[in-house]
């Protein structure tokens, strides 16, 4: 069930955030590892074949994204310890409304960021938690992205709080890391690409966590009830 306006916890989002986080290390370590390869191999294939110039819409990392974010958002949902096969089996299963949503999510944000920026920044927000709709309830595409709407709408601004920290401090980041010219030019297979793909990949997993964290908060029946996390 959704919680119900105003019982939204801030402190307690960010607290289960860090529990899952910390819950899952032991997991997340070679899972990250194995996304940084498959991620550094798709960003070598865009440079072959000249998709890292300009700006950048297509490329084959949309194909392997949505299925790396739905195993770390299983992993996220998995409280009984069922391990990465069973999250990736369900990612495979799921693969194409993954791509579904993951491709009307973004077609969606890109238009309303192009057009008026600020509708393009609330349906980022609205959308935020459509990963974990569509794995946990089975939704389809479209339904996934309307349930999160539905779910986000009566607490959008505490949300859109905790959204705006964690993008700014993965800004903080991103700039850290080109003051110290850690990344690469142009997407040029090296080490810096090796770099990029850590920093996108962790970002990521952070990201899809938060996500998670921020979904249980949602749909916990009795408000300020803590047994999401425990």
């Amino acid at each position: 069930m959704q919680s119900a306006a105003g019982s939204f916890n801030f402190g307690r989002v960010l607290s289960g955030w860090w529990w899952l986080l910390e819950r899952d290390s032991a997991r997340l370590l070679p899972f990250c590892a194995i996304w940084v390869g498959v991620s550094f191999l798709s960003s070598g294939i865009d440079f072959s074949m000249g998709l890292t110039q300009g700006i950048n819409l297509l490329s084959t990392s949309y194909l392997v994204e949505p299925f790396f974010l739905a195993i770390a958002c299983g992993l996220a949902l998995d409280d009984y310890g069922s391990g990465i096969n069973r999250a990736a089996g369900e990612a495979s299963r799921r693969y194409l409304a993954l791509l579904g949503a993951y491709i009307l999510s973004m077609v969606g944000i890109v238009l309303g960021v192009i057009f008026l920026i600020l509708p393009g920044l609330a349906l980022a927000v609205f959308w935020c938690v459509w990963l974990p709709v569509l794995i946990a309830e089975r939704k389809s595409p479209l339904d996934a992205l309307r349930t999160s709407f539905n779910y986000v709408r009566s607490n959008f601004w505490p949300v859109c709080g905790l959204l705006a920290i964690y993008t700014f401090g993965m800004i903080i980041v991103l700039i850290f890391a080109l003051a110290l010219n850690l990344g690469s030019e142009a997407g040029e297979p090296g080490l810096g690409l090796a770099v990029d793909s850590g920093i996108a990949v962790i970002t990521s997993i952070l990201g899809t966590y938060l996500n998670v964290a921020i979904y249980r908060e949602l749909t916990v029946s009795n408000g300020p009830d803590v047994t999401a996390f425990d």
